[in-house]
């Protein structure tokens, strides 16, 4: 697990335009990196990200062409799932297709 303020405060930059190409790529990994764990498939302090989604932000180009919707829902129904629990008091997950 990778704390996501560590993520925010390493990768972050108010212009990317002075970067060059291979370090460009370095923050783009941990923007998508930090976006999955802040709302796609996030833990129920949405403070860390697993690093099992490392190995699919090494190729960019071929992220970008995948679906990720149906591990999103898949992660949503365990934590609906889990959330009826009475010691769990929290929901992890994409909240935000509930309320839609």
């Amino acid at each position: 697990m990778l704390p996501l303020h560590w993520l925010r405060w390493t990768f972050y930059r108010d212009s990317y335009k002075d970067l060059g190409h291979g370090p460009f790529l370095h923050h783009f990994r941990a923007y998508i990196l930090f976006m999955i764990g802040c709302f796609l498939i996030s833990d129920t302090l949405r403070s860390h990200v697993s690093l099992q989604w490392l190995p699919l932000l090494m190729n960019v180009e071929r992220f970008g062409r995948m679906y990720i919707g149906s591990a999103v829902l898949a992660h949503l129904y365990k934590e609906l799932c889990n959330v009826t629990r009475p010691t769990r008091t929290y929901i992890a997950g994409c909240v935000a297709l509930l309320q839609v």
